[in-house]
């Protein structure tokens, strides 16, 4: 219990139930058990960036999904021992952090939907980094103890209805870059509409730009005003590009930073 409401408390994953794989919870309880009392609170920062990295990075590397680097029992294993060497003042090895890869580009994206790890990953550090998810309709936290729904930026049934079937448009609908993390009801009375005409329903959102730059959003203005209405390509390589600065800035550099450390601990 004190694990799961770690990682929600922490906004290290939105909430529990979006944790894609349950086995995760053994390395984290193997860390609290050699944290001082066993209790989160008694962790310092550098500890704290460590555990983040290797939560969020298991997940972008769907490393309890299997055939990564060996089975998942095997993961487990090396992940508890890592985790208790990290809650011991320790430090992850060479080896070890190698095996962590964060070299996205925007063809991987695209290809990218909203199932698994992955995009769990993806969302759970666009949500912490951003102080969390804000409503378009009134620029409140997304209650994720309500039903949420994972919506279509440029809904569906408008790209079927406005561009040819093997469009890019249609082609790439269901990419991660097209995706958002809403409230249901939010959801469905959004529908079939452009990007500009359901924004434009909810000008009484003062905020309404700051709510849509929570979720990463480009260049909020143009999707409001309809520039990005017949320019979806464009909105997709401008928010792949958004989401590679937001990964290298809040994990990838962490693995480079310790390859550092090494390096010059090696040298000397």
């Amino acid at each position: 219990v004190k694990s799961c409401n770690f990682l929600s408390s922490q906004k290290l994953i939105f909430d529990n139930n979006w944790v894609s794989y349950k086995t995760m919870y053994i390395p984290i309880i193997h860390f609290l058990k050699n944290v001082p009392h066993k209790d989160f609170s008694q962790i310092p920062p550098n500890q704290m960036k460590l555990f983040k990295f290797w939560f969020w990075g298991s997940l972008l590397n769907t490393r309890y999904g299997g055939g990564m680097v060996g089975s998942t029992n095997d993961i487990i294993v090396e992940d508890c021992k890592m985790l208790e060497n990290i809650a011991k003042d320790g430090h992850f090895s060479k080896e070890y952090l190698k095996q962590f890869k964060f070299d996205y580009k925007v063809d991987d994206f695209l290809e990218l939907t909203s199932n698994g790890a992955i995009f769990t990953g993806i969302m759970s550090i666009l949500n912490y980094r951003n102080g969390g998810f804000k409503n378009p309709g009134n620029h409140n936290e997304l209650d994720f103890k309500n039903q949420i729904n994972i919506h279509h930026i440029f809904p569906s049934k408008y790209l079927e209805n406005n561009f040819a079937e093997e469009s890019y448009e249609n082609e790439y609908s269901d990419s991660i870059l097209n995706k958002m993390i809403i409230e249901k009801i939010p959801n469905i009375k959004f529908n079939d509409k452009k990007p500009s005409t359901y924004l434009g329903e909810l000008i009484q959102n003062k905020e309404l730009n700051n709510s849509l730059l929570s979720h990463n959003i480009p260049n909020p203005d143009k999707l409001i005003d309809g520039y990005y209405d017949t320019n979806f390509k464009e909105f997709v390589n401008n928010r792949a590009a958004l989401l590679i600065t937001l990964i290298d800035t809040e994990i990838g550099y962490i693995k480079l930073e310790l390859l550092d450390e090494i390096e010059k601990k090696s040298s000397t």
